[in-house]
């Protein structure tokens, strides 16, 4: 680490294997976010995205909370799934809910993550819940959100702390495909 004289060692295959839809970094620069897989699930920025912002680990995207965005090619199924994010709210969402990542199709396949005031929700198959005891959690800070289901059950951790549990049912993909930062329902 930090020997510039030594190229990438970086090996895909051999850290993200196919359990993996995508793994998205966001240490770019500029351009095209790049997904570490072997999938090719690259996502395209809109809206005017800052790029090299500070991040937790090794850079990150800053979001506007209007119209940022980066849609990728990833259209969660009804298998077993995993959203993980660091995500740093620099103030609070006000009024409408913030839905932070993730694609909502309005059709039973939710899947996503984000703040609304006072709490933290999220959306997984047919299901919304909203979290409300979040003690600790602070504008500025970053967050580790993790969001789990196995196809009827979903666990939604915060900091490492479970938050929430519940069940849920979905059939088939959404057709709205996931995005990262920002409010999408349906495209």
């Amino acid at each position: 680490y930090g020997n510039s004289s030594v190229g990438s060692q970086q090996e895909s295959t051999g850290v993200w294997d196919s359990d993996y839809a995508m793994v998205q970094h966001l240490e770019e620069a500029s351009g095209n976010v790049l997904d570490s897989t072997t999938n090719g699930n690259n996502g395209i920025p809109v809206g005017g995205v800052t790029y090299s912002a500070e991040g937790e680990a090794d850079g990150a995207i800053q979001f506007d909370g209007s119209d940022d965005t980066i849609p990728t090619d990833v259209y969660p199924s009804d298998s077993d799934k995993t959203l993980e994010a660091w995500i740093k709210f620099n103030n609070f969402p006000t009024g409408e809910q913030d839905m932070t990542m993730g694609c909502n199709d309005q059709a039973d396949h939710r899947f996503y993550v984000g703040y609304d005031e006072e709490a933290f929700f999220y959306g997984i198959g047919d299901t919304f819940q909203s979290t409300s005891d979040l003690a600790g959690v602070s504008e500025g800070e970053w967050v580790y959100f993790v969001l789990t289901g196995d196809g009827s059950n979903a666990n939604f951790y915060v900091n490492g702390q479970l938050e929430s549990t519940t069940t849920y049912s979905q059939t088939g993909s959404s057709t709205d495909s996931f995005h990262i930062g920002s409010r999408t329902y349906g495209g």
